[in-house]
């Protein structure tokens, strides 16, 4: 069965350079034939609490993030054309949050991954600690990544330490 596989990054309260992160995850997703296609925000601005395209959203997204505004969530996904659940039919997302940054990708994308460039991730939060870990295609790895406790997810296996 198809496994995700997960680079968590912890770090203190991240509350700068958003636009600078939102640029390289674009570029990092490009790196590897991706586009960000869609966007989950939480901020001030953005309530809806639903994922929106790019198209329609990124200018409006940077606008107020060169404003200052400091969003709790940015999701980047790169979806599937026909997806239905963005939490299982992405390609490659990678999230931000107060508190950490996820990228998470489906195990076939692990022969064209550059851990290198996923690495860079560590520039853009205070960066404390961090792991790689999978989960089956069929479980959220994000739920490990609020927790931080592995007992939410039946097929959690971790692969190793970031340092």
């Amino acid at each position: 069965m198809s496994k995700n596989i997960c680079y968590l990054f912890y770090g203190d309260k991240i509350d700068t350079n958003w636009v600078a992160w939102y640029m390289f995850v674009k570029q990092l997703f490009n790196s590897y034939n991706l586009e960000v296609s869609h966007l989950g925000i939480a901020s001030e601005s953005f309530k809806s609490g639903k994922i929106v395209t790019t198209k329609r959203k990124e200018k409006t997204l940077i606008s107020k993030l060169n404003e200052g505004e400091v969003p709790r969530c940015i999701e980047c996904y790169s979806l599937l054309e026909d997806f239905r659940i963005a939490m299982f039919d992405y390609k490659m997302l990678c999230i931000r949050t107060e508190k950490f940054i996820a990228i998470v990708f489906k195990e076939e994308y692990l022969g064209i991954i550059d851990e290198k460039n996923i690495l860079e991730m560590k520039e853009y939060i205070n960066f404390s600690d961090g792991e790689v870990f999978s989960t089956d295609i069929k479980e959220v790895p994000l739920l490990y990544a609020y927790a931080k406790n592995a007992n939410g997810l039946e097929t959690y296996k971790f692969i190793k330490t970031i340092k």
